[in-house]
């Protein structure tokens, strides 16, 4: 449950970054100081590291600070860049997909993917 919690927490700590990452893009400006998206480098769950690109992608990721089930371990939301002729008429780019190498499933919050 612990785990968990501070998996979810971590996962809070780096949400609000991804409206002024955003922004940022919209603009077509790239960063990769965590204050320019209104986030810290350091909080108490998270060493949170960025990377938006003018050209649509972009990362934001926390590496966790937690026990041993979670310590060191990444959770990150990931942009993919837009594509604005889309697929089949269908515009499917900036997306933003939640990841973490933490593996187990009762661990990860929902809707985010384990990775390697």
């Amino acid at each position: 449950y612990v785990a968990r919690s501070q998996l979810t927490a971590a996962l809070a700590d780096i949400t609000p970054g991804k409206v002024q990452a955003e922004s940022l893009i919209a603009d077509g400006k790239a960063t990769s100081n965590a204050s320019d998206i209104g986030l810290r480098t350091d909080t108490t769950r998270c060493g949170i590291t960025v990377k938006v690109e003018a050209a649509g992608t972009a990362n934001i990721t926390c590496k966790v600070k937690g026990n041993s089930q979670v310590s060191d371990k990444t959770i990150a939301w990931d942009r993919t860049p837009d594509n604005s002729a889309g697929t089949n008429g269908v515009n499917n780019g900036g997306v933003w997909t939640c990841s973490t190498t933490v593996t187990s499933d009762a661990l990860r919050p929902s809707g985010c993917i384990a990775t390697k």
